[in-house]
């Protein structure tokens, strides 16, 4: 059984599929990994910091927080697995309408 797909959600399924194909391709990848490696630099300085012995609590607390790019991944990756696993009901345009060639070509005698 097939569904007609909804004119109205037509640009919601659109900038579903735009938005898992731009965090699970190269791009989402590439930046995911220069945010890593930047991170990486930030906590092997924070790292540094807080090996020395002088360093007091309160040193510690200016240093800031990487909480903003673990919270920042966390949503990116779920997001991704979402996105994939979420499948909206009924068809999108262009399937729709190459159904509906096949079987139009079907039908046309040979």
């Amino acid at each position: 059984m097939t569904e007609k797909a909804s004119p109205a959600r037509e640009p919601v399924r659109a900038a579903e599929v735009i938005a898992a194909a731009c965090l699970a391709t190269d791009l989402g990848i590439g930046i995911a990994t220069i945010v890593l490696l930047v991170e990486t630099q930030t906590i092997g300085a924070i790292a540094e910091i807080a090996r020395d012995p002088r360093t007091t609590g309160d040193d510690l607390r200016t240093l800031g927080s990487t909480l903003v790019h673990s919270v920042g991944g966390a949503v990116v990756l779920l997001t991704v697995l979402v996105l994939n696993i979420y499948k909206p009901r009924g068809l999108t345009r262009y399937v729709w309408r190459k159904q509906r060639e096949r079987a139009q070509a079907a039908r046309r005698p040979s």
